[in-house]
C-alpha cells in the first residue's frame, strides 16, 4: 500500500509476493480439479515486511 508511508504515524505493511500466491493457487486447484491432492495442505509465501512509525 503505497500510501501507507505518507499517514501519520506511517503505517507498517506486509508486501506478499503475488505472482507467487496466485502461481500457488492455481496450482492448487489445478491438482483439486484432476484429483491428484485432496487433502488441505498450508502454505507459507514469500513476503516483505514494512516498518514504520506505527509499530
Amino acid at each position: 500500500m503505497e500510501v501507507a508511508g505518507f499517514l501519520t504515524p506511517s503505517l507498517t505493511t506486509v508486501h506478499p509476493e503475488a505472482e507467487e500466491m496466485g502461481n500457488a493457487a492455481l496450482r492448487l486447484a489445478r491438482e483439486r480439479l484432476v484429483g491428484e491432492r485432496e487433502l488441505p495442505v498450508e502454505l507459507i509465501i514469500p513476503s516483505t515486511l514494512m516498518i514504520r512509525e506505527s509499530v
